[in-house]
C-alpha cells in the first residue's frame, strides 16, 4: 500500500515539475514562496541526504523495502509537495483574492476526499466489501493504513472543516456571513459523518489533537472578540448621539455581540466531547471489533534511539540513516519483548514518529526537523493573533473572512498533524497532510517579502544556464520515472509470487519466476532475493520428494537448485549487510542441505553467529545454531557408522569423531540454554534440549525438559508419548 502511495505521489511531483519547468521556460520568469520555513526544509533534506550516504543501509534509507514512510526519497516528495501548493497556488497576476479562491477549493477537495474515506470505512464496516481484490475484503481495510491511522487523518479533516464552518463564507467572497446554504448544509453532513467515524474508532490520539487545535480555536475568538470590543468602545458623546439617533442601538448591539458569542458553541461542544473521549472508554469500538494498533513502547522507543546514538559519533549527529529504525530494533531491543506474543516481529517505528526520527537522523536530523515545526508554529500562531484581531474588526467583510478563515483552517489543519507527530508512528499519508496544509499555509500567509521573483529573458546567458539546467532536471525526472516504473512493476511481480508460493496449493514453478522477474526489475530490494532463496527451498524439497523424475534428472536439478538458493541468499546479505534477517536466511539455507554438501555446517553456524550478532536477543536465532549442533552430530554419527563397517576399523578416529559429537551435542544444549533464558516459554528450545538429553542418555533431564513443554503446550500428544515411554 505504502509503495502505491509513493509511485502515485512520484509521478504526481513529476508532472508538476515538468510543467513547471516548461512554464518557467516559456515564459522567462521564475515566482516561487521563499521564506526562513523553506530554508528549514532544505536544511531538514541536506542533513536527510548526508545521513543516508552515511546509513547503515543506503539503498533502504533511499529507496525503502515496502513499507517505510521515512524514506530519503519520501521527504523529497513531501517537500516538493510543500513547495508546489506553497508556489503556484499563487496568482501570477498578484490578485490575492484569486489565490484565496484556490486554496479553497484545494482545502473543498481534501475535504471531499476525506468525506468519501469515511463513507468507505462506514460501508466496509456495516455493510460489505465494495472492492473486488482480495485485500480490501477485511472489514478494516481503508487506503490511509491501520484504522488508528485514518481516525488520524479523518480528524484533521474534521478540524479543518469545524474551522471552515466557523470563519468562512463558503460562497463567493463578496457574500456575507450565511454564504450558500447548501454548500454549508453539505459541509455540515460531511462534518457529521466524519464525527460519526471518529466516535466509533475512539482513538486516544484523535481527540487529544482535537483538544489542541479547539483550545486554539476558541483563544483565538475570545482575543478577537475582546479587542473588537476594547477597540470600537465609544465615548460618552458618541454614545449620547446614538442614543438621540437609534433608541434601540443598545438592543443591536447586545444582539450582534450575542451572535459573535454563538460562534464559541460548536468548539465548545467538540472540546467537551473530546475531553470526555480521552478519559472516558466507551465500549464502541467493539461493534467494529477494531484490533489495537501494536508497537513498541515510548520508554522502549527512547532506549533504542539513545543506543543507536551511543554507537558513535557519527550515529549521535546523523543516525542511523532514514528508514532504518528496525535494524536498529532488532540490535538494541531488549528481552523483555519475548514474554509478548509480538516477539518474533521486528517494529520498524517506535511508538511515535519523533522517537524514531531520534533514532534514524541523528541529533542534527530532529534539531532541523523540529526548527521547522518551532518556525511553522511560532509564524502560525503570531499570524492567528494578527489575522482575528483584525477579522471582526473594521475590515468585517466576505474578502477578509475568506483570508482570515483559510490562514487559521490551514494552520490549525497543519498544527494537528504535526502534534500527531509526538503520538503516533511514522505513516505515508499522515506525514504528507501535514506537509500539504502547510504548504497551504504557507500560500497563504505570502507576503511581498516571502516571494522570490526572477526574470531570465534580459540575460542571454542566463537564459542559457536556466535552460540546460532545466533540460539536465526532466531528464534526470524521466530516468526517476522509468526506474520507479521498474521497481513498481517489480514489487507487483513480488507479490504474485508470494502468493503463489504460500497459497493453500502452492506453485512452486510460477511463484519462483515471478519473484525472479521481481529480482531482475529491482537489484536493490534484499527482501526479493531473501524470499527466492526461501521458495527455492522449498522447491528442493519438492524435488527430492518426487517420483516422476529419475535420478539422473533429480540430480541435476537438485544441484541448480542449490546453487541458486545460495547465489540468491548470498545476495540479500550483498545488498544489506546490517539486516540480521539476510544472515538467518543463508545460515537456514546451508542448515537446509548439511547432509549435501560438505561443511554446510560451519558455513550454517558462522551465518547464525553473523545474525545473533545483529538481533542479540532474538531467541530463534540460537535456537537455530543448537539445530546445526545437531546436525552436525548426527552427520559424524553416520560417518562413524560407515567406519564401523569397514574392513580395517580406525579405533582413534572413531574415538575421534565420537568425541566430536559429543562435543557438538554439548555446544547445542548451550545455545539452547541461551534460548530459553532470552524467552522462558520457549517451547521448541525446551523440546530440542530435552531430545539432546535423550540422545545423551540423561533420561531424567530429558523427562524433565519434555515436561516443560507440555505445561506450555497441553495438547502435544507426541510429547505425552515421549513422557510416556520415558517415565516407563
Amino acid at each position: 500500500m505504502a509503495l502505491n502511495k509513493q509511485t502515485l505521489l512520484f509521478a504526481f511531483c513529476s508532472l508538476i515539475l515538468s510543467l513547471w519547468i516548461i512554464k518557467i521556460i516559456s515564459s522567462g520568469k521564475l515566482k516561487i514562496v521563499w521564506s526562513k520555513l523553506c530554508l528549514a526544509m532544505l536544511l531538514l533534506v541536506l542533513v536527510l541526504g548526508i545521513s543516508t550516504a552515511f546509513s547503515l543501509s543506503r539503498v533502504q534509507s533511499f529507496w525503502g523495502q515496502i513499507q517505510e514512510a521515512d524514506t530519503f526519497l519520501n521527504f523529497i516528495l513531501y517537500i516538493l509537495v510543500f513547495f508546489f501548493f506553497a508556489s503556484l497556488l499563487m496568482n501570477t497576476d498578484d490578485n490575492q483574492i484569486s489565490t484565496y479562491k484556490r486554496i479553497k477549493n484545494v482545502i473543498l477537495v481534501f475535504l471531499t476526499s476525506s468525506g468519501l474515506l469515511a463513507g468507505l470505512f462506514l460501508v466496509q464496516s456495516f455493510w460489505k466489501p465494495i472492492f473486488p481484490w482480495d485485500f480490501t475484503k477485511v472489514s478494516a481495510f481503508n487506503p490511509i493504513g491501520s484504522v488508528q491511522a485514518l481516525g488520524i487523518f479523518l480528524g484533521g479533516a474534521f478540524v479543518v472543516l469545524m474551522t471552515f464552518l466557523i470563519n468562512i463564507s463558503i460562497s463567493k467572497p463578496d457574500t456575507q456571513v450565511k454564504g450558500n446554504k447548501l454548500v454549508q448544509v453539505l459541509l455540515g453532513i460531511l462534518g457529521l459523518a466524519l464525527f460519526v467515524v471518529l466516535f466509533l474508532i475512539n482513538y486516544w490520539v484523535i481527540w487529544l489533537g482535537i483538544v489542541f487545535c479547539t483550545t486554539i480555536i476558541i483563544w483565538g475568538k475570545l482575543r478577537s472578540l475582546t479587542s473588537s470590543v476594547s477597540d470600537k468602545k465609544p465615548s460618552q458623546e458618541e454614545l449620547a448621539n446614538i442614543s438621540a439617533e437609534q433608541p434601540n442601538s443598545e438592543e443591536m448591539s447586545v444582539s450582534k455581540e450575542t451572535k459573535k458569542l454563538k460562534g464559541f458553541l460548536l468548539p465548545m461542544i467538540v472540546l467537551m466531547i473530546s475531553l470526555i473521549l480521552i478519559f472516558v472508554k466507551l465500549p464502541q469500538a467493539d461493534i467494529l471489533n477494531i484490533s489495537p494498533e501494536v508497537s513498541p513502547t515510548y520508554k522502549a522507543s527512547f532506549d533504542i534511539a539513545k543506543k543507536t546514538l551511543g554507537e558513535g559519533a557519527k550515529n549521535f549527529v546523523l543516525g542511523s540513516g532514514p528508514a532504518t529504525f528496525g535494524l536498529d530494533y532488532s540490535l538494541h531491543r531488549t528481552s523483555g519483548a519475548n514474554l509478548t506474543d509480538f516477539w518474533s516481529v521486528r517494529f520498524n517505528q517506535g511508538a511515535a514518529t519523533f522517537p524514531t526520527f531520534l533514532a534514524t537522523f541523528g541529533i542534527l536530523g530532529i534539531l532541523s526537523a523540529l526548527l521547522m515545526l518551532a518556525i511553522f508554529f511560532y509564524k502560525g500562531l503570531r499570524n492567528l493573533i494578527s489575522i482575528e484581531s483584525v477579522k471582526e474588526g473594521e475590515s468585517d467583510n466576505g474578502n477578509q473572512r475568506l483570508i482570515s478563515g483559510i490562514q487559521l483552517a490551514t494552520f490549525i489543519g497543519g498544527f494537528y498533524f504535526f502534534i500527531s507527530w509526538l503520538f503516533y508512528p511514522a505513516n505515508f499519508s499522515l506525514i504528507f497532510a501535514s506537509f500539504l496544509m502547510m504548504g497551504l499555509w504557507a500560500a497563504s500567509t505570502a507576503r511581498d517579502k516571502d516571494i522570490k521573483k526572477f526574470s531570465f529573458t534580459q540575460s542571454p546567458q542566463k537564459a542559457f544556464f536556466i535552460m540546460l539546467g532545466s533540460v539536465i532536471l526532466i531528464a534526470g525526472i524521466v530516468i526517476g520515472c522509468y526506474n520507479i516504473g521498474r521497481k513498481y512493476v517489480g514489487a507487483l511481480a513480488y507479490t504474485k509470487g508470494v502468493s503463489l508460493v504460500n497459497a493453500e496449493t502452492p506453485n512452486l514453478d510460477q511463484g519462483i519466476t515471478s519473484l525472479v522477474q521481481a529480482t531482475t526489475l529491482d537489484k536493490n530490494k534484499d527482501i526479493y532475493f531473501r524470499t527466492l532463496s526461501q521458495a527455492i527451498l522449498l522447491k528442493i524439497n519438492e524435488i527430492l520428494n518426487s517420483q516422476e523424475l529419475s535420478d539422473e534428472q533429480r540430480q541435476e536439478m537438485f544441484q541448480q537448485a542449490i546453487s541458486s538458493a545460495e547465489i540468491f541468499a548470498g545476495n540479500a546479505v550483498q545488498i544489506n549487510s546490517k539486516d540480521s534477517l539476510n544472515f538467518t536466511q543463508l545460515g537456514s539455507f546451508y542448515e537446509n542441505v548439511i547432509p549435501f554438501v560438505d561443511d554446510a555446517e560451519g558455513l550454517a553456524i558462522t551465518n547464525y553467529k553473523e545474525a545473533q550478532a545483529l538481533d542479540p536477543q532474538n531467541p530463534q536465532i540460537l535456537m537455530n545454531l543448537g539445530r546445526v549442533y545437531i546436525a552436525a552430530s548426527q552427520k559424524i554419527k553416520t560417518n562413524l557408522t560407515l567406519l564401523a563397517q569397514a574392513e580395517k576399523r580406525d579405533k582413534n578416529k572413531e574415538a575421534e569423531l565420537k568425541k566430536l559429537s559429543e562435543q557438538n551435542l554439548d555446544k547445542a544444549l548451550e545455545e539452547f540454554e541461551k534460548s530459553v533464558k532470552l524467552k522462558g516459554n520457549f517451547a521448541p528450545a525446551y523440546y530440542l534440549m530435552a531430545y539432546v538429553y535423550e540422545t545423551k542418555g540423561e533420561k531424567d533431564k530429558a523427562l524433565q525438559g519434555y515436561r516443560i513443554v507440555l505445561e506450555l503446550e497441553p495438547t502435544n500428544k507426541g510429547v505425552q508419548e515421549k513422557i510416556k515411554n520415558l517415565a516407563k
